[in-house]
């Protein structure tokens, strides 16, 4: 097993079969399915974090409650 982090500064664990695929430039590793949007507890760089994972465009917010407000209306809430 090998850990890699990608170009968006995700974690995660790949075989190392399958290692070298995922460290090929414009790869792109999808969100986990068990990564729940962020609330007001979440820190502001994990919100960046998240919204870049799930390529939700935060376009000029910049407080946590533009951030979040953008991230609810792009989950349909």
């Amino acid at each position: 097993m090998v850990n890699i982090t990608d170009q968006r500064g995700n974690q995660f664990t790949v075989p190392d079969e399958v290692a070298d695929d995922y460290r090929s430039p414009g790869i792109a590793v999808p969100a986990p399915a068990d990564d729940p949007a962020p609330d007001e507890h979440t820190h502001n760089g994990d919100i960046r974090a998240w919204a870049a994972r799930h390529d939700v465009d935060l376009g000029d917010a910049t407080t946590k409650a533009d951030m979040l407000d953008v991230i609810r209306a792009s989950l349909g809430g």
